[in-house]
């Protein structure tokens, strides 16, 4: 139900169709708060000049992707003849132009009175973080007028790296119900993919990059000694470690590497064909990943990192966690879990993601905002 007859008007930075359904799934339980999403906006004083008049907050998601729009200088520029040599040239002094601009977008922001709100997914990119992606985080901390962060420890991270200016509020992240077609039987997709259908499978899906210990996996399923299959699952633009990937799982009986972008079908089927997702990460902030399978009924294997600690919390049916980068551990609790009755694990995967609907979780970040725009 709508809170009031003139719904608050909010950009992003992120498109609707952003591939992770987590920006439809968020916009669309505000919308039942009384909150529009009407567009995406440009980090720049002249877009927010031009544009000013058709919302009322700005919300910021991942920062380090929106560094990566070229400034408006040389936007102009290569419009021009031989502009692009220009460029060229200037491409060194790049990054000092972004920083330049998002800081003038901001005191742009302040002026016109559009609050600013930030989901911090991460308190830090999980790799690669140059320098300038480093003081664009301090930038928006320091201009932000609401936080979101996903649990507890988020928040501290948050607090203690980058004091905002803003209010914080802790949104659990929600889940992914009705997000995911339903699968394909098991023993089909197994076949399809060439993997035995009389042994555990175990799964590592999404973009497969360093920080997510898919080579730890790969280790932990070689301990386990032909008692499981392992499915990896994903594209990868890393190419180093996509080579080595492509080796370890090649040195395992029954391993396949799906080196693929994958679409929601598939997704689903992927999941639906296994037995518990190893979710190995070398550090997070949160994990979508984690809430995505939970939905679709698997239980997952998660490094002991606070997120996954929290989540998981009274709910040993559900998952597990192991210490982070300790592959013996990791295959102690992949055979923990799989002890577990099947059936058991599925129902108890279920209702841990469905006591995490959005219609729930957004309530308090709804009510900052209502309370935020007031202040406007």
């Amino acid at each position: 139900m709508r809170h009031d007859a003139h719904p608050v008007r909010i950009v992003s930075s992120e498109p609707l169709s952003h591939p992770n359904p987590y920006v439809r799934l968020f916009y669309g339980a505000l919308e039942h708060e009384g909150f529009d999403w009407v567009g995406t906006f440009v980090p720049s004083r002249r877009w927010l000049r031009a544009h000013a008049g058709e919302f009322d907050a700005l919300h910021v998601h991942w920062i380090e992707w929106m560094m990566r729009s070229e400034p408006d200088c040389f936007r102009r520029l290569v419009s021009m003849r031989g502009g692009w040599r220009i460029v060229r040239l200037m491409r060194p002094l790049f990054p000092w132009l972004q920083l330049h601009a998002l800081g003038r977008f901001c005191a742009e922001a302040r002026v016109r009175r559009k609050p600013i709100v930030w989901t911090c997914h991460n308190v830090e990119p999980h790799e690669g973080a140059s320098w300038p992606v480093r003081a664009a985080f301090r930038r928006i901390a320091r201009s932000v007028d609401l936080v979101i962060c996903h649990d507890e420890s988020a928040r501290r991270g948050c607090w203690t790296r980058y004091r905002p200016t803003g209010r914080i509020v802790v949104m659990p992240h929600g889940n992914y119900d009705g997000v995911y077609p339903k699968g394909r039987p098991r023993d089909e997709v197994r076949r399809a993919l060439g993997l035995p259908l009389d042994r555990p499978l175990v799964l590592c899906v999404g973009q497969v990059r360093p920080y997510k210990g898919v080579d730890l996996v790969c280790e932990a399923v070689a301990r386990l000694s032909g008692r499981v299959a392992l499915l990896v699952a994903g594209d990868s633009h890393v190419h180093a470690y996509t080579r080595r990937i492509e080796d370890l799982v090649r040195s395992l009986p029954d391993a396949v590497f799906a080196n693929r972008h994958l679409s929601d079908q598939e997704f689903a089927d992927f999941v639906g064909a296994s037995d518990v997702v190893a979710l190995a990460y070398r550090g997070l902030t949160g994990s979508g990943s984690a809430l995505a399978v939970l939905t679709l009924g698997r239980g997952v294997v998660a490094s002991d990192w606070p997120f996954f600690r929290d989540l998981l919390r009274g709910r040993p049916r559900a998952g597990r966690v192991f210490a982070p980068g300790d592959a013996r551990a990791l295959a102690a609790a992949i055979d923990d879990l799989l002890g577990v009755d099947p059936g058991e694990r599925e129902k108890a995967a279920r209702a841990l993601a469905a006591g995490l609907s959005w219609s729930t979780v957004v309530a308090p970040v709804a009510e900052k905002l209502r309370t935020l725009m007031a202040e406007a």
